[in-house]
């Protein structure tokens, strides 16, 4: 999906499209971020309940963009048709190493 695509369809459904960084095939969420300072060194953190209640929208209505990956500072990368690779530190996973 485009990004054309993905604006018109969070247009439609009336979803703000502040603190949305919108790329080809992928949305991250950014929500109430705000740049901290710790010890001279600044870093930057999300609203995670804000968070998770724009991600949830967005599933409920682009049911294509189905999963994800958080960032550090608290983010969520929403991302087109979406395949978990599981957990690649668990024994059983097919993925570990």
């Amino acid at each position: 999906m485009t990004e054309k695509q993905i604006i018109r369809k969070l247009n439609k459904a009336g979803i703000p499209l502040e603190g949305l960084l919108i790329e080809r095939e992928r949305i991250e969420i950014q929500c109430g971020y705000k740049e901290i300072c710790s010890f001279g060194v600044p870093y930057g953190e999300c609203d995670e309940d804000k968070v998770e209640e724009v991600k949830k929208l967005i599933q409920k209505e682009i049911p294509e963009f189905n999963g994800g990956s958080y960032t550090q500072y608290g983010a969520f990368i929403l991302k087109e048709n979406f395949v978990s690779m599981g957990d690649w530190n668990d024994p059983s996973s097919k993925w570990h190493y």
